[in-house]
């Protein structure tokens, strides 16, 4: 019995030194979580104005983009969805923040930019689709790249009447080289992408209302 003992005891102090020795880290066993956002390249502000009040409506997308997870398409025709990288928000969501806050910033309008939840009676709408976005790991990593397409319509109040017309609608394809394959080069990619569409989506705006 005592012999049982002594192995016993044994066996808990070479388990709490193992332990104590740091020899077993959870933490290093599950990679923490990237998140990524998307932000604003560009606070220049506009030396075009428009009056009026823009309201930017929620942008919608297909569901193949819900979610938060990032998507990833190889060059052997797989697809995945990245598990420790992934956005903050639903990717129609930040666009939509993106698409409000350039424009905020660049202050183009006179009564200002608001989201759909405004009380305010806007004289402009602008109205989004996202159409796809494509993030592709080529065989060759620096030929890998992001594709985003988004569709704009903006709509207005017709001075002889109080019914909204169509002012334009349009739809803008921006294709992005990453520098590797790493999957921290997308989000970085695909907010470039989502930039350059919006600065050439606001000179259409601009030429449409002010033709």
């Amino acid at each position: 019995m005592k012999y049982k003992f002594n192995i016993i005891s044994l066996l808990i102090l070479i388990l709490q030194l193992f332990l104590l020795s740091g020899c077993i880290n959870l933490r290093e066993d599950y990679p923490e979580i990237n998140y990524y956002t998307l932000s604003n390249t560009s606070n220049k502000e506009s030396r075009e104005k428009v009056f009026g009040i823009l309201q930017v409506r929620n942008f919608s997308a297909p569901v193949a983009l819900a979610g938060q997870r990032i998507m990833v398409q190889d060059y052997d025709g797989s697809s995945q969805r990245l598990y420790y990288h992934r956005w903050s928000d639903n990717f129609d969501q930040l666009f939509t923040w993106l698409a409000i806050s350039r424009l905020s910033e660049q202050k183009i309008f006179s009564g200002g930019v608001v989201s759909q939840n405004t009380n305010l009676v806007p004289n402009y709408i602008l109205e989004g689709e996202i159409l796809n976005l494509n993030a592709f790991n080529h065989k060759i990593p620096d030929s890998s790249f992001v594709e985003l397409s988004v569709k704009f319509s903006l709509l207005g109040y017709n001075a002889d009447s109080s019914n909204f017309i169509l002012y334009f609608t349009n739809s803008y394809k921006q294709k992005v080289m990453r520098n590797n394959a790493k999957p921290n080069s997308i989000p970085r990619a695909v907010n470039t992408a989502a930039n350059d569409i919006i600065e050439k989506m606001t000179i259409d705006i601009i030429n449409n209302i002010n033709q």
